[in-house]
């Protein structure tokens, strides 16, 4: 593992890092298992409270992920929505596996909002041996500190701390909506740089970028046309509207952004990681309706789409990559796992 750029603050926060007591892992695992009965007036309340308990400010918690011991923040809620739907993110594994099938041979992954690692764990569970090397991106400070601890025991990882716009720039700092994730609301103003520039990027062959920064994704795309256009990888973004409007940006940044380094080919992912839809050169019109629609129901649902692009000339075959049948294999352990045999 290597960390670019980790300032005396930061080094200082990794080294003082300490664990919960082990009663925190057992709680978090008891809470797991109970997750599906949590049900009637009753058994809820003791579930809730249970939660609460977990929830509380407090240090970082060793639990199993994806097969390997990490450390999460207090009240993360990533290991919940897995126990709860396992192939939401059965896309992105489908994407590596499609990738993978097209290059036959290993390729570079970019994480832009890596937090505390989950998507390398991910991949390595899943699709072991089809990266050949991350590079993780994070500007959360203690999302940045477990993501350090967590990768030490790859020795395939780059680590880069760093907030990114379009370009290099001020923008409000980051603030967890809840403890799995951060988005750029904050009321401080701190630096950020674009993609573009990072020199692990700069230095890279990508083959795929993918990108989950909480209503910011837009932003970090029009900082990285060069990469695009010099790279050409398949790209994996969240668009969801009302995180969109609280940051302040704009919702067609994104699209705009593809479309001038060549992408015209999107399919499109329920968060839940089923699949949407296809569709090519999104128009202004398309996109506004599905915008609309989105804030609509947003009052009652945290509904949203993450959204691959495809460059023109890719090699992937959408239908496969529609269909998620290794994807969702994957997610529920059927079948093997392995990438393809690499010669």
């Amino acid at each position: 593992m290597k960390a670019d750029g980790v300032a005396k603050a930061d080094r200082i926060t990794i080294a003082s890092m300490t664990e919960s007591h082990p009663i925190y892992t057992s709680l978090l695992s008891v809470l797991r298992r109970l997750q599906p009965f949590a049900r009637g007036p009753v058994f809820r309340r003791i579930y809730w409270g249970l939660f609460r308990l977990w929830k509380a400010a407090g240090p970082p918690v060793r639990t199993d992920l994806h097969g390997f011991s990490v450390l999460l923040n207090r009240g993360n809620s990533y290991p919940f929505i897995l126990h709860a739907c396992p192939q939401f993110n059965a896309p992105l594994v489908q994407l590596v596996h499609c990738l993978l099938d097209a290059h036959k041979s290993p390729l570079a992954f970019v994480d832009v909002g890596a937090a505390a690692g989950d998507t390398v764990l991910l991949v390595k569970e899943r699709c072991p041996g089809a990266i050949d090397r991350f590079i993780c991106i994070e500007g959360d400070a203690e999302f940045y500190a477990l993501l350090i601890e967590n990768m030490r025991q790859f020795d395939n990882i780059t680590i880069v701390k760093s907030l990114l716009a379009r370009e290099s720039k001020q923008i409000r700092s980051l603030v967890k909506h809840h403890e799995g994730t951060a988005t750029a609301i904050g009321d401080e103003m701190v630096d950020a740089v674009c993609l573009d520039s990072i020199d692990a990027v700069q230095n890279a062959q990508i083959h795929i970028l993918k990108i989950d920064v909480d209503g910011f994704d837009g932003e970090v795309l029009d900082g990285a046309t060069n990469t695009l256009l010099r790279c050409q990888p398949a790209v994996i973004f969240e668009w969801h509207p009302k995180l969109i409007v609280a940051a302040g940006t704009d919702p067609f940044r994104a699209f705009d952004a593809l479309g001038k380094c060549g992408y015209a080919r999107y399919l499109w992912f329920k968060n839940n990681g089923t699949f949407s839809h296809f569709s090519d050169n999104c128009s202004r019109e398309v996109l506004e309706r599905e915008l609309r629609y989105l804030l609509r129901v947003n009052s009652r649902l945290d509904e949203h789409f993450d959204i691959v692009a495809l460059p023109h000339g890719s090699k992937i075959d959408e239908i496969e990559l529609a269909a998620l049948e290794f994807g969702r294999a994957a997610s529920r352990g059927d079948g093997h796992r392995r990438a393809i045999a690499l010669e």
